[in-house]
């Protein structure tokens, strides 16, 4: 039986039809924070470096799949899908709440199910073994799933060898990106990246690391470091206590910060840590990151000597199974992005969210579903350089 006609009726999912207590809440407080800094943000728990543990999260259910495409029972009939997010306050499980959402409002054959996992490691495993349809994720994650690699070599996640997926993620809608840069507090002696030698650096909570690990591990600093793994809600009195020198910190399009990050942003003492022109550069050869600019002089609220510091981009998108049929998605896809304007007043952070940066912002590196280039392709929105799965 087809995964779209299970019930999927595990811990921590929840169906477009609980989006009033789950979905509205979170689209309350927002996609980038967590609760308590309104204007829009969650807790961020996705904030660019999910991964987990690299577990596949158990056994769920069913295997989710009849073999075929993903579709039993026909192409007409209502279909129930499971979208894997990083957790209840993340990003993208307020983002997918949203979706779930819009596809209700406007009567989609679709009924969209938003479950809650530990990172974006474990959405893409979940898929890959056929019992989610679609993962919230890093799309460097997604796409080193899909061609069966490492995201960047001896990092924290790999998909070689035994650890290769059954069914492939591909793309089909990439909504925003997170920057990731660092900050520290004044006394602690610490200026660049070089100067977390033998210091014991915040890389987030577990579940939600990914990134910073990776990050540091390109830039051959994660040997050199000891690595803290701190909740989100816990690092500002970390960093006071001294438990950590410097930590992550990330915003969502270079502009808009998390929740979590509001009493930091209101501290004096904040300093921001840069990447030297070297660690940037063996980012972007990594090809996991892309250097861009941080607004930092807009995010904090104390005058700081830079307006701008260079950070890492890191796209996040949702991700299909390749074996779901190309009318369903087609018709998920002409769905929200013919309403793509409600997308946008989800909150700040996709407040740019169009059409057109829907098929901007797809990768030449990774296949799309046929569905959405279908979509794409009607709209004349297509690009030659984008490959179909």
């Amino acid at each position: 039986m087809s995964s779209e006609n299970n019930q999927h009726d595990g811990s921590g999912s929840y169906s477009r039809r609980s989006y009033l207590r789950y979905g509205a809440g979170g689209l309350a407080v927002g996609l980038a924070g967590c609760a308590g800094n309104g204007g829009g943000n969650s807790d961020g728990s996705d904030d660019g470096s999910d991964g987990g543990d690299g577990s596949d999260g158990g056994d769920g259910g069913t295997d989710g799949s009849d073999g075929g495409d993903g579709e039993s029972g026909g192409e007409t009939g209502d279909v129930r899908w499971r979208a894997g997010t990083p957790g209840e306050g993340s990003s993208t499980f307020a983002i997918a709440n949203g979706l779930s959402r819009i596809l209700d409002e406007q009567e989609s054959s679709i009924d969209l199910e938003v479950a809650s996992y530990s990172g974006s490691n474990e959405a893409i495993r979940l898929v890959g073994r056929g019992e989610d349809e679609m993962a919230g994720s890093a799309l460097p994650l997604a796409a080193a799933a899909n061609r069966d690699e490492e995201p960047v070599p001896d990092g924290p996640a790999d998909f070689t060898g035994d650890n290769a997926l059954e069914y492939k993620p591909v793309q089909a809608l990439n909504f925003l990106d997170f920057r990731m840069y660092w900050i520290t507090l004044e006394g602690n002696d610490i200026e660049t990246v070089d100067d977390f030698e033998g210091r014991d650096i915040g890389v987030f909570q577990r579940g939600a690391a990914f990134n910073n690990l990776t990050l540091l591990s390109v830039t051959d600093m994660l040997d050199k470091v000891n690595e803290q793994y701190v909740e989100f809600n816990e690092i500002a009195s970390a960093l006071d206590t001294g438990r950590i020198d410097a930590t992550g910190f990330y915003a969502g399009q270079g502009t808009v910060p998390a929740g979590w990050q509001t009493q930091l942003i209101n501290d004096d003492r904040v300093q921001i840590v840069t990447w030297s022109d070297e660690q940037l550069d063996q980012i972007g050869d990594s090809g996991y990151a892309t250097p861009a600019p941080v607004q930092v002089n807009d995010i904090f609220e104390k005058d700081l000597p830079m307006e701008t510091v260079m950070g890492n981009a890191i796209p996040y998108g949702f991700f299909p199974r390749e074996n779901l049929s190309e009318e369903r998605v087609y018709q998920f896809t002409k769905t929200l992005l013919d309403n793509a304007d409600q997308i946008a007043e989800f909150s700040a952070e996709v407040e740019h969210f169009t059409t057109q940066y829907a098929a901007e912002s797809l990768s030449p590196g990774m296949p799309v579903h046929s569905g959405v280039a279908r979509y794409l392709k009607e709209e004349d929105l297509w690009n030659d350089n984008l490959t179909e799965a």
